[in-house]
């Protein structure tokens, strides 16, 4: 049986890439005009339960398509010099 998280996760992916409420989205994100920074310390196959959880590469996958679906993804690089150059 999957866990209520796995099935929210999910549900909230398909409804992402329907036309309509993807852009919807999308919009709702740019009026923001906020950034967000994911970190995954490990991704591969699930190792023994420990401190640094594993993601998955299919999960990794899934949220990097949905990630796509909604907003752009850039390097922390990229992110870090636009912010300088709003400051100044």
């Amino acid at each position: 049986m999957r866990s209520i998280a796995t099935m929210a996760k999910r549900t909230g992916a398909a409804v992402l890439r329907q036309p309509q409420l993807g852009a919807l989205a999308r919009r709702v994100a740019a009026l923001g005009g906020r950034s967000m920074v994911l970190v995954y310390h490990r991704i591969g196959a699930l190792q023994s339960p420990g401190l640094i959880p594993t993601v998955p590469v299919t999960d990794f996958r899934t949220h990097l398509q949905t990630l796509q679906d909604i907003g752009e993804i850039v390097p922390l690089s990229q992110l870090l010099r636009e912010r300088r150059s709003t400051k100044m």
